[in-house]
């Protein structure tokens, strides 16, 4: 729902992913963010539908932006951590 604590952790995302000095740590930030939704977000979609309610359409393209995100993925090792 649109709480205040819930707006004020959007907004809060936002700012985050508007910082320019985060472009080279997208693959950083992104690690692990299958199980993080797996954790966080799927069990309540399940929840609202085992209710008889329909998953929420926000929660339905975050997903599927998940999916494309990883389906689209290029590993990019740095080289620090491969040269040895």
């Amino acid at each position: 729902g649109e709480t205040e604590s819930n707006i004020k952790f959007a907004n809060a995302m936002l700012e985050r992913f508007r910082n320019p000095y985060l472009a080279h740590r997208w693959d950083s930030i992104s690690l692990n963010s299958v199980s993080k939704f797996s954790a966080r977000a799927l069990p309540t979609v399940e929840d609202i539908i085992k209710k008889g309610g329909e998953a929420p359409l926000l929660m339905c393209f975050s997903l599927a932006s998940l999916i494309y995100y990883y389906k689209n993925y290029e590993p990019k090792d740095l080289e620090s951590a491969v040269s040895f």
